[in-house]
């Protein structure tokens, strides 16, 4: 088992050869997956298929059990999760002052931009926020850190369309704007359609297909491709 900063090969900022991880019952297997500099990775798979085990082993909150992940060295790595990752009893405004203490990147100009376009209460705490601005704050906390690498799990899952959107199109100008590598987990098709130049399927701890998008590529040929592929569909959620 190895985890590294260290040489990669060509453009890739993130490289990941024959990992697996070993949780109870559960297992990553064999996972092989690189990504170039700029890439928008969309990773979907049913609950349980391991993507946030994936993610986690990324980021090193969990040890491969062999294999290894090689990160490009200097990468600095932001994320946004669904269940939030803020302390219940910080508002915008604590933030605004405590994190620039916190993190070298931090871009607290860029910060008060998203609070203010978002219309994000500054007084309110973040446990006292609905589920829909707690999301957006999150977001923008994440695209304040300025991450080379953008981590994001099941941010779009639960809210309103109308948020959905301001989410979408908040990752696209960053990733426009500073040509940011980054990982998309969700279980909503056109999510991936709106975002991704690439993806992969992720079924019972094993990628099962690794498949680039182009423009032309939309929400019904995804579709196709996944029924082909024997992935059933229900309500744009993926299923089996």
């Amino acid at each position: 088992m190895n985890s590294s900063k260290g040489k990669q090969h060509a453009n890739h900022i993130l490289m990941l050869k024959a990992l697996s991880v070993e949780i109870g019952h559960f297992s990553l297997k064999d996972v092989n997956l690189s990504i170039n500099a700029g890439d928008v990775l969309g990773v979907i798979g049913s609950n349980g298929a391991g993507k946030t085990t994936l993610l986690k082993t990324i980021i090193g909150i969990l040890k491969p059990t062999s294999g290894t992940v090689f990160i490009k060295k200097g990468t600095a790595i932001s994320m946004a999760f669904d269940d939030g990752y803020i302390p219940e009893s910080l508002s915008a405004k604590d933030i605004d002052y405590i994190f620039p203490k916190i993190f070298k990147r931090w871009d607290r100009e860029k910060y008060r931009q998203y609070i203010d376009k978002l219309k994000i209460p500054k007084q309110t705490n973040f446990i006292d926020l609905s589920k829909g601005t707690k999301t957006k704050l999150g977001l923008a906390v994440c695209l304040s850190m300025n991450g080379d690498l953008v981590i994001l799990d099941e941010i779009t899952s639960g809210i309103d369309p109308l948020t959905r959107i301001e989410i979408l199109n908040e990752i696209k100008a960053y990733q426009n704007q500073t040509g940011a590598s980054i990982i998309l987990v969700t279980h909503i098709l056109d999510d991936v359609i709106q975002l991704c130049n690439r993806f992969v399927v992720l079924t019972n701890g094993s990628i099962t297909t690794d498949f680039s998008l182009t423009p032309e590529t939309d929400e019904a040929v995804l579709k196709s491709l996944l029924v082909a592929k024997k992935w059933g569909i229900l309500n744009d959620r993926l299923s089996y």
